[in-house]
């Protein structure tokens, strides 16, 4: 199921396992995490956390057309944290 998919059946109360979508997960096939999260109504989101320095350079997250915010990087590293 892409996330299309399991957005919808999110909204048709259809899907109970958007933890494997939303959140942050490691990118297959290459190094590093991709970050999302559901925030149709949000104008701007950021991902801030121990390999940005926290409030040095933060991540920007960008909208796609179903309302989830995404961000990938090969800077962070497991363990460390982040909001």
């Amino acid at each position: 199921m892409n996330l299309d998919e399991a957005m919808y059946t999110f909204g048709t109360g259809e899907n109970f396992h958007l933890q494997n979508y939303l959140g942050v997960h490691e990118l297959e096939g290459e190094e590093g995490f991709v970050f999302r999260v559901w925030a149709p109504h949000a104008e701007q989101i950021q991902v801030i956390g121990d390999f940005t320095g926290w409030f040095d350079t933060p991540l920007d997250m960008t909208k796609n057309h179903i309302g989830v915010w995404e961000a990938t990087s090969s800077l962070p590293e497991e363990g460390q944290l982040y909001k």
